[in-house]
């Protein structure tokens, strides 16, 4: 990357008002707390922020922006740092971009609900839960934001967001173009989508049902309840490793005698295998070695390879 270029557009953006921090701690970004400094950090808080980003790019930056040198962030709650940290640009959604919009009834039970990519899931779903709007529940157990739940196709409970979006909008980083995509156009797959780290998702449409508060709250109560018993708290990124096919990570991981195993700060919850808890001084690479070594020990004694649901942000990806 240029690095006068990329100057040269972070001053282009500081001239339209956009706020831009230099030099922040990559830990205060990610649920691990983890993470070296970050060079740019640009904040966007409203509709005319995205514009005024998007302008800035079709203006002479097409093609500046790659996946080396750009990471959007919502919670991030699937994301590690390098120790080294990252001297690229993070992107984050924030203020109004993060809110609940135009909410409508539908034919046949069914509710509309448009979302700002930086909304919590969590938030999300006891907010509509105020609106009488169920079958969103599954989202008050996934920690990250609705914009990483559309660019991940993030679920749970039985559910995962191609189930329940009806559309996405999307800002391309490198041309700077605006697009509203359908279900169809997002081509989920488990755990992915059509979007890649050059996608800024800004707010999605999501189809509910009609319902009332009394059962969407027991629902809400049930999920919560299931994973204080069963998932870990603290300093974690959630499941790290992706379902096989036939068979749960968690399950191959504590078959393979993992749980427990530790690298200096970093070790695999005892209370369920696919969690990996850092502890106050854990670096990066301890979380990326444990990472490694289960990859390596579940390969060679289940035969499966586990593909990590985690991104690792690095000045060498």
């Amino acid at each position: 990357m240029n690095e006068s270029i990329l100057k040269n557009f972070i001053q282009s953006l500081t001239e339209v008002n956009l706020q831009v921090d230099v030099e922040l701690s990559g830990s205060q970004f990610t649920t691990y707390r983890i993470g070296g400094p970050i060079a740019y950090c640009v904040r966007l808080k409203t509709k005319d922020d995205l514009d005024s980003l998007s302008r800035t790019i079709l203006n002479g930056y097409k093609d500046l922006l790659s996946p080396k040198n750009v990471c959007v962030i919502g919670n991030g709650s699937n994301l590690l740092i390098d120790d080294k940290g990252f001297n690229g640009i993070v992107f984050v959604l924030e203020d109004q971009i993060g809110k609940i919009g135009e909410i409508q009834e539908l034919p046949d039970s069914k509710m509309q609900v448009e979302a700002g990519a930086g909304l919590s899931l969590p938030t999300f779903a006891r907010q509509v839960m105020k609106h009488e709007v169920g079958g969103l529940e599954f989202y008050v157990g996934i920690p990250g934001t609705v914009g990483g739940a559309v660019a991940m196709n993030a679920g749970g409970h039985g559910k995962q967001t191609c189930d329940v979006l009806k559309s996405a909008r999307a800002l391309d980083l490198k041309t700077g173009q605006l697009k509203t995509f359908s279900n169809s156009e997002c081509d989920f797959r488990y755990r992915a989508s059509t979007f890649k780290s050059t996608d800024l998702v800004v707010s999605a449409e999501f189809i509910g049902e009609k319902s009332v508060q009394s059962v969407i709250k027991k629902n809400l109560d049930d999920i919560v309840t299931w994973r204080r018993e069963n998932q870990p708290g603290g300093r974690n990124v959630g499941s790290v490793f992706q379902n096989p096919k036939d068979v749960s990570a968690g399950a191959l991981i504590e078959k393979s005698g993992l749980k427990g195993f530790s690298i200096n700060g970093a070790s695999v919850s005892e209370k369920h295998a696919n969690f990996i808890q850092a502890d106050q001084d854990a670096k990066a690479k301890d979380v990326s070695d444990v990472i490694a070594h289960v990859q390596k020990v579940v390969f060679e004694s289940t035969g499966y390879e586990l593909k990590t649901e985690v991104r690792y942000i690095s000045n060498d990806e």
